[in-house]
């Protein structure tokens, strides 16, 4: 095969281009830390990596809806703790009331304690969470409860619903307490022991307001089986929390691994890429001189002819 002036030049041209090339591709990944610029650069891993991607999208919604649930949760244990203890300090002024040697107007001033501590339980009730009042149901743009002033009726506006919340595949949980069945209980209860030592029992023959001690014990009694319900509530939403908390952990854990295994597929090492780079540079430079000689040959034969 005869090898022309022109092939000669052509062939350090082509050479030329094509370490250019690879040249550019080792500058892109060393530059960018990327394996591939476009998936059709490696369509295989490309696809793998989406669907990793995806599934790091769909592991950090959870995660941030397993956080919104944990906050609402904190501040659910935070305002039954609060609600309990209030619940036992009432408990204590009513026994108070039931001594024999209180007068009337000492017992008025107990009612009076017994009303501040029913409007502290509604405002507990109304806690929120991120804006939300925490113990309305579905209702959770309004206050759980709202008290007459005059009267001290507490009203719940909430509903009785129960906020489910998707920690996972296959895995829920119950995020919210109702106000109705875990506070109002125990706001009734004080209301009517508010109006019993105010306006004494209808139950009794006595004229108001003396009051029936037998009434009171039988509130007294009710009113510690609301305080005994709000601490069972306690410990079913802190058991809950608990288990919002380790998927939290699964869910931290599992997106460590999806974000290594992404980085491993669509990042380079970086110091095989810098030496790459380097190789190729070096590459480039003796492909230059080679072609610049081969082509300086090619037309001194010109020149000659």
């Amino acid at each position: 095969m005869r090898i022309t002036n022109r092939m000669m030049i052509d062939n350090a041209i082509t050479h030329m281009a094509d370490n250019l090339a690879a040249l550019n591709d080792a500058s892109q990944k060393a530059g960018s830390g990327k394996a591939f610029q476009n998936a059709s650069e490696d369509p295989v891993t490309a696809a793998l990596t989406l669907n990793l991607h995806s599934s790091l999208s769909v592991s950090e919604a959870y995660k941030s809806t397993a956080q919104l649930t944990n906050d609402w949760m904190s501040a659910t244990d935070n305002a039954l703790q609060k609600i309990s203890d209030t619940g036992i300090t009432a408990i204590n002024d009513v026994q108070q009331a039931l001594n024999d040697t209180l007068g009337v107007t000492e017992r008025k001033t107990l009612a009076t304690e017994i009303g501040g501590i029913l409007q502290n339980v509604a405002e507990l009730g109304n806690s929120q969470s991120n804006g939300q009042y925490i113990f309305s149901g579905f209702q959770s743009d309004k206050p759980a409860f709202t008290v007459n002033p005059a009267t001290f009726a507490a009203t719940y506006q909430g509903d009785p619903k129960l906020m489910i919340r998707s920690l996972g595949p296959n895995q829920s949980v119950v995020m919210n307490v109702t106000g109705n069945a875990a506070i109002k209980p125990l706001l009734d209860s004080l209301k009517r022991v508010y109006d019993h030592l105010m306006n004494g029992s209808i139950n009794t023959p006595l004229p108001p307001p003396s009051v029936d001690p037998s009434t009171l014990r039988t509130e007294l009694t009710t009113l510690q089986s609301a305080v005994d319900a709000i601490g069972t509530q306690s410990t079913a939403n802190g058991a809950r929390q608990r288990q919002v908390l380790t998927a939290m952990d699964y869910l931290d854990k599992a997106n460590i691994e999806t974000q290594n295994l992404i980085s491993q597929k669509e990042n380079v090492n970086m110091a095989e890429a810098i030496s790459n780079l380097r190789g190729q540079e070096t590459t480039y430079q003796a492909v230059l001189e080679v072609s610049q000689r081969a082509i300086s040959t090619a037309n001194l034969f010109e020149l000659m002819r």
